[in-house]
């Protein structure tokens, strides 16, 4: 079995929405333990999970640890995702738009309805 690096773990915890106060402190236990800030910023981005962890940095008290070009580079993932979802969400509009000008009757499911719910 293969046992994670403190990168990796820092990865996964980050994932989560809501997390705990208990999480976060797990989060924030697990940047003194980094050795590798390029994978981290690597497999996060790579892996769509910079945002969250970028989101969270100022919550944690050892956010200050993380190399400058690090989180910058979380940063740009939290901005590049934003744009994206700007960019779906106008085309969902337009889709709506022509289904209501020609009274169709749709229902949205999963990603469109989700991104609004759980991320307003």
């Amino acid at each position: 079995m293969t046992k994670l690096l403190p990168e990796d773990l820092l990865v996964l915890s980050s994932i989560k929405l809501n997390p705990s106060k208990e999480e976060l402190s797990k989060i924030d236990g697990l940047l003194l333990l980094v050795n590798d800030w390029d994978k981290v910023a690597e497999t996060s981005i790579k892996n769509y999970a910079g945002p969250y962890l970028f989101k969270k940095l100022p919550l944690l008290t050892n956010s200050s640890i993380i190399p400058k070009h690090v989180t910058e580079a979380l940063e740009q993932s939290w901005k590049n995702t934003q744009e994206h979802n700007k960019k779906i969400i106008e085309e969902f509009k337009v889709l709506t738009n022509a289904f209501k000008a020609e009274n169709v009757d749709f229902i949205s499911l999963k990603g469109i309805y989700l991104s609004d719910w759980l991320y307003g």
